[in-house]
């Protein structure tokens, strides 16, 4: 299994320097998974300090997309072929549906690039089904939300998958599936603990999102999106961590003490992802990092779905 370095917020700033240092810590890939002012810009000077490291960015889905093809080939050309394309969903207020504006998206570019000998690989990123359908159908891979359960995964992503991959004639070799890698963790009991808020955080402005309400539901939790909106709506932003009780903790993040969180996010996602994007300040403690990329690395995953 791969393992991607997630970059977002004010480390973005620091993104050459983390670059390197994911590089030399293992990492196969660095990516900004939040849509933000020019990745290109940003992942071209991430090129001049690495030699290895893929590099990827997310971008809404574009209305038209030849500019960004443009770029995009660029970037791929000046990186000597280590740039990946991740579309991520429209954007809000847009009347064509997402699955039907990103097929148009990716169709456009691959004809772009019809005379290019190395196109970049084109993720999407997307929750719904309808999105995971398309990527197994026209895409190199699928981006899964940090909002992720293993129930949704098996019920509702793999099955979509799977319908998209057989329209296409094509298997699972020829897809990449990136699972999220919420963890909560640490050496201590006071580390755990704040480990533990930051994905009670993470989760509730995930369901605070419409695009999400199929995930609670799986887990019999429709009404909790109620809930959160509600808070949200109020300003009360500090109290949504509270409504995320110890089960759905569970159910979105890997629990774990350091040392046992490559094989527990292995044997969660290994059955299904070839890849998996980390979260976390590498500066702190990038022994600890090391020794986890190495043994993601190591293990061997279980065979993807036939």
């Amino acid at each position: 299994m791969k393992v991607d370095l997630a970059v977002a917020g004010p480390d973005v700033r620091y993104l050459s320097s983390l670059a390197r240092l994911a590089e030399d810590l293992g990492f196969d890939a660095l990516c900004l998974p939040e849509p933000g002012a020019d990745p290109f810009a940003r992942l071209a000077r991430a090129a001049d300090r690495t030699w290895r490291i893929g590099l990827h960015a997310s971008v809404p889905v574009p209305g038209s997309p030849t500019a960004l093809a443009h770029r995009a080939g660029d970037l791929q050309e000046y990186t000597s072929g280590r740039f990946v394309l991740a579309l991520a969903p429209r954007p809000a207020g847009c009347t064509v549906s997402a699955p039907a504006r990103t097929r148009r998206a990716v169709t456009a570019l691959h004809t772009a690039w019809r005379d290019t000998r190395d196109r970049p690989k084109v993720f999407l990123a997307a929750v719904g089904p309808g999105t995971a359908e398309l990527a197994g159908e026209i895409a190199d891979g699928l981006i899964l939300p940090g909002f992720t359960t293993t129930r949704f995964l098996q019920e509702m992503t793999v099955p979509a998958l799977e319908r998209g991959l057989r329209r296409s004639g094509r298997g699972w070799d020829d897809l990449e599936v990136v699972a999220p890698g919420l963890v909560v963790t640490g050496h201590t009991a006071e580390e755990r603990e704040r480990s533990a808020r930051r994905a009670r955080r993470a989760i509730a402005a995930h369901g605070v999102a419409l695009a999400h309400h199929p995930v609670l539901k799986a887990h019999g939790r429709a009404a909790l999106q109620e809930e959160l909106r509600a808070l949200a709506e109020q300003g009360r932003w500090s109290e949504l961590p509270g409504l995320i009780d110890d089960e759905l903790l569970d159910a979105c993040a890997v629990q774990g003490p350091p040392g046992d969180i490559p094989d527990l996010l292995v044997a969660r996602y290994g059955s299904v992802c070839r890849r998996i994007s980390l979260t976390g300040p590498l500066h702190h403690d990038p022994g600890t990092w090391a020794a986890a990329v190495s043994r993601i690395h190591e293990i061997t995953c279980e065979p993807v779905p036939s």
